[in-house]
C-alpha cells in the first residue's frame, strides 16, 4: 500500500450541503476525489448523504 496524502476536504454540513474530499499516493501514482450532497440531517445524531 502507498501512503497517501488529503489533498483537498470541503463540506457544508447542512440539508442539500455538499461534501468534497480530494485524496492522492504520496508518490503521485494515483488519487481519487468523492463527495456527495448531505439527504438529511438531524444534529447531533444522523447523517445521510447521495
Amino acid at each position: 500500500m502507498v501512503p497517501g496524502i488529503t489533498r483537498l476536504a470541503c463540506t457544508l454540513l447542512k440539508l442539500n450541503g455538499s461534501f468534497k474530499t480530494a485524496m492522492a499516493a504520496k508518490d503521485g501514482s494515483m488519487s481519487f476525489d468523492f463527495g456527495g450532497v448531505y439527504t438529511k440531517v438531524q444534529e447531533t445524531k444522523l447523517l445521510n448523504i447521495q
